[in-house]
């Protein structure tokens, strides 16, 4: 990862921009999420390490945020999508989380964040999106408290980056025991009326692909 991904990030919220401003009201939500993550990129350098708030009296030290990258994927016939049962948040969400320095790409932060949490390793893009964006989210983290295991980290902001991939068919899902609770395929139907899931995986789940 290196500061020409910002100028590539740039280009990338400009078309996702571009696609889903005219829709209403989904379309208005991401497309306010998308001009968040680029006011952030543009004001912070090397967005995607964790950009420190400076201390302030009387409150907590805290971490602004960072740009990460997720994944919606999707089974080869396209009616199921692989979801992680995250450990800290105790929820089912699409896999992701932080982009690394080995990244190449925002794209190849996805791809691996993918391989990392299912176990799926043939992938390939959708012809529909390609390597453009597939959704964006801005959503607040809760402060961890230390334990034996894992170490404390303030509240801060994920700029989430979300890129659709296609799983290819006769690959099973590999549990990651240090990063999720469960792995697992779900009915796309199921998850875009199921009230109890993050709304963003709603969202996604109704997307036509």
């Amino acid at each position: 990862m290196d500061d020409g991904q910002v100028a590539a990030l740039n280009q990338l919220l400009r078309t996702f921009i571009e696609r889903h401003e005219a829709q209403v009201p989904a379309g208005a939500a991401v497309s306010m999420h998308a001009r968040r993550i680029a006011e952030f990129a543009q004001q912070t350098p090397t967005p995607w390490r964790s950009a420190r708030v400076p201390s302030e009296p009387h409150r907590a030290p805290h971490i602004a945020g960072h740009i990460t990258a997720s994944a919606w994927v999707l089974n080869a016939a396209r009616t199921h999508a692989a979801l992680v049962h995250h450990r800290k948040l105790e929820r089912w969400l699409q896999p992701g989380g932080h982009v690394e320095e080995s990244d190449s790409s925002w794209l190849a932060a996805s791809r691996r964040e993918v391989m990392e949490e299912t176990g799926l390793t043939a992938l390939t893009l959708s012809p529909q999106y390609g390597a453009e964006l597939f959704d964006v989210d801005v959503h607040d983290i809760p402060e961890r408290v230390a334990t034996p295991t894992r170490h404390a980290e303030p509240a801060h902001t994920h700029f989430d980056l979300r890129f659709l991939w296609i799983a290819g068919s006769a690959q099973s899902l590999a549990l990651n025991c240090d990063e999720s609770l469960g792995v697992q395929w779900f009915e796309l139907s199921a998850l875009a009326a199921d009230d109890a899931l993050e709304e963003s995986v709603r969202r996604m789940a109704r997307y036509r692909v």
